[in-house]
C-alpha cells in the first residue's frame, strides 16, 4: 500500500480562505475559480463548500438563531434549501 508524505499534501482550503480574507479589497467580489486558485482545489469544491455554508445559513434563518445578522434577500435567488430551482 502507497505510503504519502506529509511534505507532498496539500495545504488546506482553509488557509487559502484566510489569505484571500486578508488581501481581499472591501466590497471586491471574487469568483470561484479565483477562489479555487487561492486555495489549491477544483472550482468544484469550492461550489460545495458554497452550497453547503448557504444551506446552513438558510436552515439557521428559518430557525431564526441568524435572523439579526443576516438579510435573506442578500443570498442568491437561484438557491433555496439546497435545490437549485429554475430562474424565472
Amino acid at each position: 500500500m502507497p505510503q504519502h508524505k506529509s511534505s507532498t499534501r496539500r495545504p488546506p482550503i482553509d488557509l487559502g480562505l484566510a489569505v484571500l480574507a486578508v488581501l481581499q479589497q472591501p466590497g471586491e467580489i471574487l469568483t470561484q475559480e479565483q477562489i479555487s486558485l487561492a486555495c489549491d482545489c477544483h472550482r468544484g469544491r469550492i461550489s460545495q463548500i458554497e452550497k453547503s455554508a448557504l444551506r446552513k445559513i438558510r436552515s439557521r434563518l428559518r430557525w431564526g438563531s441568524c435572523k439579526n445578522l443576516i438579510n435573506e434577500d442578500d443570498l442568491p435567488n437561484d438557491f433555496h434549501g439546497g435545490r437549485r430551482i429554475a430562474a424565472g
